[in-house]
């Protein structure tokens, strides 16, 4: 509470100066804080050339959890947390789940999209239970079972969509991930989508802030500044 006031109290006596100062505390699951807050704080830098946004990467979970203790002013996050209910949460950005695998897996080589029984026995990489990939993913591979529990076999399990990456290019397994994380590697044919026998589901990533606690006036610039771009992140997919 404490730091939250001196960072109010410098942003106040830059608005008098003329010119704003402060820190704004961000907590972002990967996807957001990876690969579309990046573009945006450049921008930001532009206009606000003396603010520091300080993000801290979480899963979804933990930047919720985050903004509800107040250790950061705003949360952009994959999937609402029930657990905070008392939240607010403005669907900001979308995206679509790719299943992906290395050149080499047996997969490319099918004619007819994937289905359960292909699903059987596969080897998955997936990431941890907070994330909000994982979340959309397994009701992905449900959808593919037709309801039932997925059956394929998860062969490891890691913490961040590049170390998936690299095991999915390793020939570890297949994975779910974000459009968004891969189009790069998808591009340059390191990695390889296979087509599903289900439309992809798309998912909504959001805005997460606290409407118990008042945000200082740099967080309420980079927060209207966010919401002006939101539109032309999603244009540039």
């Amino acid at each position: 509470e404490l730091l939250a006031q001196r960072d109010a109290v410098i942003g106040e006596l830059g608005e008098l100066l003329g010119r704003r100062r402060g820190t704004v505390r961000v907590a972002a699951s990967t996807i957001p804080g990876e690969y579309i807050l990046p573009p945006l704080l450049a921008a930001f830098r532009q206009i606000e050339p003396d603010v520091l946004v300080d993000v801290r990467i979480k899963d979804s979970a933990g930047a919720v959890a985050d903004v509800a203790a107040g250790k950061c002013d705003l949360g952009f996050c994959g999937k609402r947390d029930e657990a905070g209910a008392k939240m607010s949460y403005t669907e900001l950005w979308h995206d679509e789940l790719a299943l992906v695998v290395a050149p080499k897996h047996a997969w490319v080589r099918r004619q007819a999209p994937l289905d359960a029984e292909a699903l059987r026995g596969a080897d998955f990489v997936e990431r941890r239970g907070g994330s909000g990939t994982q979340h959309a993913a397994l009701s992905l591979l449900r959808e593919l079972t037709e309801g039932r529990p997925p059956n394929h076999d998860v062969v490891a399990r890691l913490d961040s969509p590049t170390a998936i990456k690299e095991a999915v290019v390793a020939g570890v397994g297949a994975a779910v991930l974000s459009e968004r994380s891969v189009k790069r590697e998808l591009r340059d044919g390191t990695l390889v989508r296979i087509a599903l026998g289900v439309d992809a589901p798309r998912r909504a990533f959001y805005l997460v802030s606290d409407p118990r606690r008042t945000l200082s006036a740099i967080a309420e610039v980079f927060l209207a500044f966010v919401r002006e771009r939101a539109g032309s992140v999603d244009q540039a997919r």
